[in-house]
Order: structure tokens, then C-alpha cells, then sequence
């Protein structure tokens, strides 16, 4: 899922934690389109995406602190990643194409987010659990519409998260995705649009942290 250059997912993130060398201007957003001061990244193409603030960046690293937001998302168990996205996807879809308590249809947004952790159970031995997360678009992050199938529940973020985003521009894969961590894809997650403009191909990870702002970058290397 990382770059073919990295050993390891792992040690990646690592790197994305203390290799950054050139600061971002302080409060600054990507560049791109979008509502009031937010400025919303090109690899959202036209559609609604997370709020952020880019407070460090060195290539493909960043750091970043994100809004308060709203999502939809689905559990599933015992499922390779790639499986798990496809047994979420339908569910998910249902959502934004009206199955919700006011029968609303959402427009889609960007990005999918997969939450993945692995569970020892005391009988069966490990479990693998994914919760995957839909954006909720701009219209109804106030008060997003509840979901009408018992297995969708909402989430928010919350405000001021700091991450460690590592940004790669093909698909994640099973084997280089480290448990704890959040992946979150950028490639249209609907079933009728097969063929993407190559800038849709981006993938992320995301790693939650710390960051004190306030401290000078690192010297360049």
C-alpha cells in the first residue's frame, strides 16, 4: 500500500513522524477549490471532502490537523481488506442513495476511510474487525440523516485530530496494511464509475498523533 521503497507500512509512518523537513505555511490548507477559507486538495476532484490544515509536508508526508465531521459507516468481521470494502460498499451506498429515516439522496463524496484492528478472541484466536467510514457531504454535516439499516451507525471525528498521512497513488493492499491504522481512498467509491480519471487513483494512511506546532521544522537534509 506504501510506496514500493518502504520496507514496511510500519516504518513508513515512522518516517512520515520525524523525516518531514520543510514546514507548511502555518494554517495553510492544500490547494484546490472549495467553501470559505477551506481549499479543498485536487485529489478530491468536484466532490465534498474532510476539512483539514496541512501543518507540515515533506513529498508525499504531511501532517495534518482535521475538522470536526460527520460519517456513516459499517462494521465487518472476518474479511481480507479488500473484501471488507465490498461487503461495506452496498451498505454504505444504500445510505447515500436514500435508504435513510428522511429519505434523502446525498450527493458522494470522498474520502472511504477503513479502521482496521486485529482481535485475539479466547476461543477462535485472531479476528480481523474493519469499520469503514463514508464522508457525510458538506450539506448535512450539521444534522446528517439517520440511516435506516440497523447495521449503519453515524460517527464524528473530532475537531482539532492530528494525523500522520502518508499519500501513495494506487490501491491499498492486505499484506501492507498495519493494524491501528486508517486507510482512506480517494478512487470514486461508486460501482457505476469503472473507469477514473488517473486523478482519482489516491490512496492514503493515516496514522493519529501528536504535533506541537509552536516547535520549529527539522533541519533539511
Amino acid at each position: 500500500m506504501l510506496a514500493a521503497h518502504c520496507p514496511s507500512a510500519v516504518l513508513c509512518l515512522l518516517l512520515a513522524c520525524t523525516a518531514l523537513t520543510t514546514a507548511a505555511a502555518a494554517g495553510s490548507s492544500d490547494a484546490g477549490s472549495g467553501r470559505g477559507s477551506w481549499r479543498k486538495p485536487g485529489f478530491c476532484g468536484n466532490m465534498d471532502c474532510p476539512e483539514y490544515t496541512v501543518w507540515q509536508k515533506n513529498f508525499d508526508f504531511q501532517v495534518r490537523e482535521y475538522r470536526e465531521a460527520a460519517w456513516v459507516a459499517v462494521n465487518v468481521s472476518g474479511v481480507r481488506y479488500e473484501l471488507a470494502v465490498k461487503a461495506a460498499l452496498p451498505l454504505l451506498s444504500q445510505y447515500f442513495w436514500g435508504a435513510n429515516k428522511e429519505g434523502l439522496r446525498l450527493q458522494e463524496t470522498v474520502p472511504l476511510v477503513t479502521h482496521y484492528r486485529l482481535d485475539v478472541h479466547p476461543h477462535t484466536g485472531e479476528r480481523r474487525t474493519y469499520s469503514v467510514f463514508w464522508f457525510i457531504p458538506y450539506e448535512y454535516q450539521a444534522e446528517p440523516p439517520e440511516p435506516s439499516h440497523p447495521a449503519l451507525w453515524l460517527y464524528r471525528s473530532p475537531a482539532n485530530a492530528t494525523m500522520f498521512v502518508r499519500m501513495f497513488g494506487h490501491h491499498a493492499r492486505e499484506w501492507r496494511v498495519p493494524s491501528g491504522v486508517l486507510v482512506a481512498s480517494y478512487n470514486h467509491p461508486s460501482k457505476h464509475h469503472p473507469h477514473l480519471p488517473r486523478r482519482y487513483h489516491h490512496s492514503e494512511v493515516w496514522m493519529r498523533g501528536t504535533f506541537n506546532k509552536s516547535a520549529p521544522p527539522p533541519p533539511a537534509r
